[in-house]
């Protein structure tokens, strides 16, 4: 949830979407890795390039949105699994419209505030699963780079009447120092409700150890449980009510948590990948299961694909994620050479 981890800021105020990255950036970012550049283009998205309008006759331009694990979190532009899939194909452009600690509502205002025009043969959609629980709140926690924690403010959506209706629009500004005790009760119940999902420390470690030595079952996202859980319906319409605007082929990725693979004894992905399979409701809509791709690993192996404390994909993460889109995608190109 860092949202400023260097000696220089990174995020910037924006109206529609709460925050972006500074345009035309290039910043070093203190991290676990040893540190990794963040390099962003004159709309203020990470990439070693602009993102035209225009598009060369023969190209087939293909944007992403997501979060983090899309935007890169941890590593260099050229390591995302976006850039991997794009050095795969010829006469391919891919435009990474990721951004850190959004959610599905904010990734969807990012396709319509910036990329609605950009006139994508392919669209792939890829939230990270925790995503759920950022559409239902109204801001996000988040840490200056010399430990300040405050809110930051986010647009969201609330149905009524079948219809998404757009709340905090205008974004309001933050207060970047949660000084008030309101406030700080408010961040703590944000990243509670965030991170509650973060087995990390040696208690969790240990009740993981005594969950697979007696083969028990646990569900990290209860929210994917049931097609009629409030979270999910809100989920489902952005991205029904997303998709509805594209007209182009579509891919949906949900990205696993790292408990779904290295963990994946006790953690089913049944439900959300069951919630997810709800979207294909035509032959143009593919849903895409990363999971199956790191769970093809050893244990051992699959330690490497998220670092030590971040749980970011490291660059090898991010290949296997590349490789799970690659069979969908490839077949998506082969249906605009007929």
């Amino acid at each position: 949830m860092t949202i400023g981890n260097s000696c220089r800021a990174f995020i910037e105020y924006h109206p529609v979407i709460g925050y972006l990255y500074i345009p035309n950036l290039n910043v070093r970012i203190l991290h676990e890795n040893g540190g990794y550049f963040i390099k962003t283009n004159s709309m203020g998205f990470r990439s070693d390039f602009d993102f035209p309008t225009e598009k060369k006759e023969g190209v087939v331009r293909i944007i992403v949105f997501g979060d983090s694990f899309t935007a890169g979190d941890g590593v260099k532009n050229l390591d995302r699994y976006t850039d991997l899939l794009c050095r795969s194909f010829d006469n391919v452009e891919i435009f990474n419209f990721g951004l850190t600690s959004s959610g599905t509502d904010q990734q969807y205002l990012i396709y319509k505030e910036f990329a609605s025009k950009m006139n994508a043969d392919v669209v792939i959609i890829a939230p990270m699963v925790e995503n759920i629980r950022r559409n239902v709140i109204d801001s996000m926690p988040a840490i200056t780079h010399d430990g300040v924690r405050f809110i930051r403010p986010k647009p969201f959506f609330k149905i009524r009447d079948s219809d998404l209706i757009l709340q905090n629009n205008p974004v309001p500004r933050v207060d970047m120092i949660a000084k008030t005790k309101r406030n700080k009760i408010k961040y703590m119940l944000t990243f509670i409700l965030l991170n509650k999902f973060r087995y990390v420390n040696k208690k969790y470690q240990i009740k993981n150890k005594i969950a697979r030595l007696f083969g028990l079952k646990k569900e990290l996202f209860q929210e994917y449980q049931s097609s009629d859980n409030s979270a999910w319906k809100l989920m489902k319409g952005i991205l029904l009510k997303w998709i509805d605007e594209l007209k182009v082929p579509v891919i949906i990725v949900p990205i696993p948590w790292y408990l779904h693979y290295e963990e994946s004894s006790i953690y089913s992905a049944e439900n959300y990948l069951q919630r997810f399979k709800e979207l294909e409701i035509n032959n143009t809509i593919k849903v895409c299961d990363p999971l199956q791709f790191f769970n093809a690993f050893k244990y051992d192996q699959k330690k490497e694909f998220t670092f030590l404390h971040d749980k970011h994909l490291t660059q090898k993460g991010h290949a296997v994620l590349a490789d799970s889109i690659l069979p969908i995608l490839t077949q998506i190109l082969k249906d605009f050479k007929k």
